[in-house]
Order: C-alpha cells, then structure tokens, then sequence
C-alpha cells in the first residue's frame, strides 16, 4: 500500500498579506510557516469563502485532515462567513483539530476576537496584550509538549497573550507572571470529541514551530 501523507488545511483568506513581500515581511513567515508543516504532510490551502464553504461541506475532503489552521483574522470580521464557522465548530466538536496561529494572532483585533471566541465558540478568553516575554510550560496540560520526541523547552516570544484561560488548557505562559491567572500564549482546550488550539507568538520562533507540529500530531 502507497504511504499516504496526513494532510493540513490551512485557511489564508487575506492573500494580499501573503504574495506582498513588502506587507511587514508577513510573506516570508507564512512561507515559513508553510514549509515547516510541508516537511511532515500534505498541504492544502483554501484562499476564499466559497472555497472555504464547499471545503467544509465534503466529507471526502475533510477525511483524513490532522488539522485546520486559521492563518489569518477575516474570519473574525465579516458576517457573510458565519455559515463557515458553523461547520468548523461542528467539525471541532466532532473530533477535528483548529489551530489559530501565524498572522491571525499577529493581526486580529482584540475586540473581533473576544466576539469570535465568545459567539462561535462560547468561551470568555480575553486578549491582554502584545508583548515580549521568556514563555514557560504549563507542567498541568495533559499533552506534556515538554517530554517525549517534542521536548519543547522554555523559550521567548513576542506574542499576542489571553487570559480567563482555564488552566489546564494553557500550553505556554508568561514565566514573569506572579498572579494566578497567568496570561497565556499557547493554549491547546479539548472541544466536544476535537481540540482549539491558539498560538499567539508573531515571529515563528523554532519552538513555536515545534509546538505547531505536535498540535497537528506530526
């Protein structure tokens, strides 16, 4: 039997931050990005809302996908996508992986996401800010990124940080925080039967990277 690649979506729907080399550099990280998850899958990129809509509507398509990454934030903007999120969020809650990451937490506004968050998904996660900061693991979350072939080790990034945050479900938190809701930058909550995932770091640092792939279970 031929090995079959496991296979990861990405939605990028702002394509002008993507083929613009000059748009702040943002073309160079999502190639990055996308290399990066082509060393270990099957890349498939949907560009458009129509896409999007027949993508998540084929159950052939969607079989096999380890995970769906939001690249950017127009989801969070425009009604005419909310049809789209419907069939996400149902996919999550059936045992589906999404995975907010690279420019999305680099561009979205802090009051379209809590309205995402909190409308689509029914959770309170509250932005805090964007900010440079030495992340350390949260030893309580259940997937243990720091041992085994990950092994993800403390690390700084520039990241966009969320609080009200339950804390089993953040990955990575701000190693200066003394209070007890430490704000976090890398969250992975189960879902129904799936997992939501968000990475707020901004520069693709390796161990984002690395953090990226164990998500997608790569």
């Amino acid at each position: 039997m031929d090995h079959i690649l496991s296979r990861v979506v990405l939605f990028a729907f702002d394509r002008h931050h993507y083929e613009d080399q000059d748009y702040h550099g943002h073309k160079d990280k999502f190639m990055e990005l996308r290399s990066q998850l082509e060393s270990k899958a099957l890349v498939v990129q949907v560009l458009c809302n129509a896409d999007a809509a027949d993508f998540m509507s084929s159950e052939f398509q969607l079989e096999g996908v380890k995970a769906i990454i939001l690249t950017d934030p127009r989801m969070t903007k425009y009604p005419a996508i909310a049809p789209i999120i419907v069939k996400l969020v149902a996919w999550v809650r059936a045992g589906g992986t999404l995975i907010m990451s690279s420019l999305f937490s680099t561009m979205v506004e802090p009051i379209n996401f809590e309205k995402f968050i909190r409308n689509a998904w029914g959770l309170p996660w509250k932005y805090v800010d964007y900010s440079e900061h030495l992340c350390i693991p949260n030893l309580g979350h259940p997937e243990r990124y720091w041992e085994g072939p990950y092994a993800i080790k403390p690390y700084k990034m520039m990241a966009a940080f969320l609080e009200d945050v339950d804390m089993e479900d953040r990955v990575f938190v701000r190693e200066d925080d003394e209070t007890d809701d430490k704000a976090a930058a890398v969250i992975l909550k189960p879902f129904g039967e799936g997992r939501l995932g968000w990475i707020g770091d901004v520069n693709n640092e390796v161990g984002s990277m690395q953090v990226l792939l164990a998500m997608c279970r790569l």
